[in-house]
């Protein structure tokens, strides 16, 4: 259940092992099948969480996709 605690040490995982140069923060909303309803807002909240550095998650959700998709 939200905010899907067992999964972090997961993300936490990927991110030491791939670098944040190399992770994109990605959504199915609004199309994510869940059991229960969640909106775009709490899963960035939730994203925040998992990513408390602010300069981490902008090389996340802006630098690595600008480099990767010639933004």
């Amino acid at each position: 259940a939200y905010p899907y605690e067992d999964v972090w040490p997961y993300a936490h995982a990927l991110l030491r092992a791939y670098g944040p140069e190399h992770c994109i923060w990605g959504s199915d909303w609004p199309f994510l099948r869940a059991p229960e309803r969640m909106d775009y807002g709490p899963l960035l909240a939730l994203f925040e969480k998992i990513v408390p550095d602010a300069q981490v998650r902008r090389q996340i959700q802006w630098e690595t996709p600008r480099r990767l998709f010639g933004f």
